[in-house]
Parts: C-alpha cells; sequence; structure tokens
C-alpha cells in the first residue's frame, strides 16, 4: 500500500536517489498539487539537462504478501 492505496506491481531501483510519481498518479490516488511541498531543488537527466519537479510529498508504505 502506498497512501492508502493498494498497489499491485511496483519498480525498485536500490540505486535510484530519486522516486517519482507522475502527476496523474497523485491524482487518482487523490493527492491535490496543494498537498505537495516546493521543491526548489532541479534534477539532472541523462543528457545533463535539467527540470525543477512539481513538489515533494511523503507517503506511508506498508509491504507483505498479497491478500488471498
Amino acid at each position: 500500500m502506498i497512501g492508502n492505496h493498494t498497489v499491485c506491481r511496483i519498480l525498485v531501483d536500490n540505486r535510484s536517489s530519486v522516486d517519482l510519481l507522475y502527476s496523474d498518479c497523485l491524482e487518482k490516488m487523490g493527492i491535490q498539487k496543494e498537498q505537495l511541498e516546493n521543491s526548489s531543488r532541479p534534477l539532472y537527466v541523462f543528457t545533463g539537462d535539467s527540470v525543477i519537479s512539481q513538489g515533494t510529498i511523503r507517503l506511508p508504505i506498508t509491504t507483505g504478501e498479497k491478500p488471498q
């Protein structure tokens, strides 16, 4: 579960220092843009270009077996 929503599959990248959620995913979870904390830190992509995220949010995560 991520933020009270059941998630069946995820990609885990242990080498990543950033976890991204697309805005349509946040909308489906009922999270409004107003709930995001401002972030002025740029994110750098493989080409060296930088982008600014829409914000940051902390979500509780619960792991375990899928209920039968």
